[in-house]
């Protein structure tokens, strides 16, 4: 990838966490879900520091770059907490983190399972403690979109400086 003004690289995958576990499920949503469904990316905060963030079924923590949680773990749908709706009401799972480091912002998904709703978040700034820009998406009108397949890339439409795009 060829580097942007002002947009540092992804940092390198050479974070080692234990992560969290279906006992902290158990914890804050008061049930265990096996599998587990994990998901994950590292990327930085808002002040530069590296950190891995693990999405797990229906929780979520942030790990910093020694793999110790220090923020979290938190209920999946605690993205949409304010924004109303099957995204606030539900916390189905299937979640996908991903953090754009074109735009220094984190990405979160989760589905509501029986509306056919794709909850989205996106960070405003590099803080992945929010506050967020919040979605939520018709994909499958009265069913599930399980199992979703979720991205981030630079659009091209703004040259080198660039803008990035989810799908």
């Amino acid at each position: 990838e060829v580097p942007r003004p002002g947009a540092g690289p992804t940092p390198g995958g050479s974070v080692s966490a234990s992560g969290l576990t279906d006992d902290d499920n158990a914890a804050v949503v008061g049930f265990r879900i096996v599998p587990p469904d994990v998901n994950g990316d590292i990327g930085l905060d808002d002040v530069g520091n590296r950190i891995y963030i693990q999405y797990i079924n229906v929780i979520w923590g942030i790990f910093n770059d020694t793999g110790a949680l220090i923020a979290g773990p938190f209920a999946g749908n605690s993205f949409w907490q304010g924004f109303g709706g099957f995204c606030e009401a539900n916390n189905d799972g299937d979640p996908v983190v991903l953090y754009d480091d074109g735009a220094g912002r984190w990405f979160f998904s989760q589905f509501s399972i029986n509306e056919g709703i794709q909850c989205v978040a996106v960070s405003t700034t590099s803080d992945p403690l929010g506050p967020y820009h919040r979605y939520a998406f018709a994909v499958t009108p009265g069913g599930q979109n399980d199992y979703p397949k979720l991205g981030v890339w630079d659009d091209g439409t703004t040259g080198s400086s660039g803008q990035s795009a989810y799908t």
